[in-house]
């Protein structure tokens, strides 16, 4: 009897473990090759104009806020004039924008710079001192600040600190002034003229003189009728 050949059984685990193999790759490099992208553009065009306002906390202080009057942010590891905020993370943290060569006002008082500049996607965001400032899509009421203090993209989120220079006088040096010019001068004694010594007016000194040459005249008629 020949033989049979052992090579087919043999090589069918192998055959498997290859289509096995083949599968498994094919299933993975879709997974492999995601890309998010950048989020859809908006249809709405950025204004020209942004006037900016102030809000504050106790917690917090005076911070910037959107022309809608919801609270901006910032974020730690941005550099000056630039953003590591792009894809998915613009769908939490929405950019302020402006139209580029366009201006923003701050709210009465601020101090510091504002500015803007061109993103990777083509528009113009908004800065404060050069940092790039963002709403946070959690805030759903002007005055919240949920995005204060998170952690992301190696750095934190806080709010656009405000600092409003207010230039007011003091009331109390104000009264002290007027109080100052309006209290005449006080009088020293025998400044006066007529006063005599020590400030003893004349009349005093008259009527005194006067007293004492009655009673020398009494005297003197006293002792003569005496005599007689």
């Amino acid at each position: 009897m020949k033989p049979r050949n052992p090579m087919p059984r043999l090589a069918r685990p192998g055959a498997l473990a290859s289509i096995l193999m083949l599968l498994a790759a094919w299933a993975a490099g879709p997974a492999a090759a995601v890309d998010y992208g950048s989020p859809a553009p908006t249809t709405t065009s950025a204004p020209a104009r942004l006037q900016l306002g102030a809000g504050s906390s106790a917690a917090l202080g005076s911070f910037l806020v959107g022309p809608n009057g919801m609270t901006l942010y910032t974020l730690s590891s941005d550099p000056n004039n630039g953003s590591v905020c792009a894809g998915g993370c613009l769908a939490n943290w929405p950019p302020l924008l402006i139209a580029p060569g366009g201006s923003t006002s701050g709210p009465a008082g601020a101090t510091g710079t504002f500015g803007a500049f061109v993103r990777s996607d083509g528009t113009a965001q908004v800065t404060h001192d050069s940092r790039p400032l963002y709403y946070f899509a959690h805030d759903t009421a002007p005055g919240q600040t949920n995005g204060e203090g998170i952690a992301a993209l190696g750095g934190v989120w806080h709010v656009a600190s405000a600092v409003l220079a207010v230039a007011a006088s003091s009331p109390s040096a104000t009264a002290s002034a007027t109080s100052a010019a309006t209290v005449p001068p006080t009088s020293t004694g025998g400044s006066r003229s007529g006063d005599g010594p020590g400030g003893i007016p004349a009349l005093l000194l008259a009527l005194l003189g006067a007293g004492a040459a009655t009673i020398v005249a009494v005297g003197s008629l006293s002792r003569r009728m005496r005599r007689a």
